[in-house]
């Protein structure tokens, strides 16, 4: 007799599974979370200029984010794009998963530097395409955003390493939707050949021996019903 007061060991294999699955999710959560912060930080204003205007006189103009750096904005997709294979690709599709987040970070550092070193110009292209004219009236200003914007790059390139190191112990896309050879619903290439062949014997009425085909009938000659015709018979009526 058991003793009752005795726990059963506990299944060791939902234990092993569990904190990889916990870790897959971590790593996704943590990308989706650097996508939305690259594509939150080209909403604000980066740049403001000031210039003047035939019509109107002085005139401010604010450049965004997304109009300051498009490679932003790229990246961004780039980022959500990887948040989709990563779940989905082996351990070499995460290699080239990590390659792509890599230039996305590349590209928001490049972006926020870029609008820093080169704010002027944006100011006076932004101006241009109000006024019409592309001198400024006064020096350009920078929000802290792009230097927001190098951060987060920093942080993509930080987080492309901290998928590597945590994809190295998970397992294989999961295959629990394949069907089994054999199983219910699942048609074999033996299966097919069969269902495509055709039947060279009928079958007889009882289920034995193949039935004989029957002879085909004669064709009516005419000269026979002419013949009939001149005697006064119906040739149409069996004889």
């Amino acid at each position: 007799m058991a003793d009752s007061g005795t726990p059963a060991p506990p299944d060791p294999t939902p234990a092993v599974g569990r904190p990889r699955a916990a870790g897959r999710g971590r790593v996704l959560a943590l990308v989706v979370l650097l996508a939305a912060a690259t594509g939150a930080v080209t909403l604000p204003t980066w740049v403001s200029g000031t210039g003047t205007s035939p019509v109107s006189g002085a005139e401010t103009v604010t450049v965004s984010g997304s109009a300051a750096a498009p490679g932003v904005v790229g990246a961004a997709l780039v980022l959500l794009a990887a948040v989709a294979a990563v779940a989905l690709v082996g351990r070499v599709g995460r290699w080239v998963v990590a390659g792509a987040m890599v230039l996305a970070g590349a590209l928001v550092v490049a972006g926020g530097i870029g609008t820093l070193t080169g704010a002027e110009s944006v100011a006076a292209t932004a101006v241009a395409a109000r006024t019409g004219v592309g001198a400024l009236t006064g020096p350009a200003t920078t929000s802290v955003w792009p230097v927001v914007a190098v951060v987060v790059g920093v942080l993509v390139l930080a987080g492309t390493v901290v998928l590597l190191r945590a994809s190295s112990s998970w397992g294989a896309p999961s295959r629990r939707h394949d069907r089994a050879p054999g199983a219910p619903g699942r048609r074999d290439d033996a299966t097919d050949r069969r269902a495509a062949a055709p039947h060279d014997h009928a079958v007889g009425p009882t289920g034995g021996a193949p039935a004989t085909p029957a002879a085909p009938a004669p064709a009516p000659d005419g000269h026979l019903d002419w013949d009939a015709l001149t005697r006064g018979d119906d040739p149409s009526q069996p004889s």
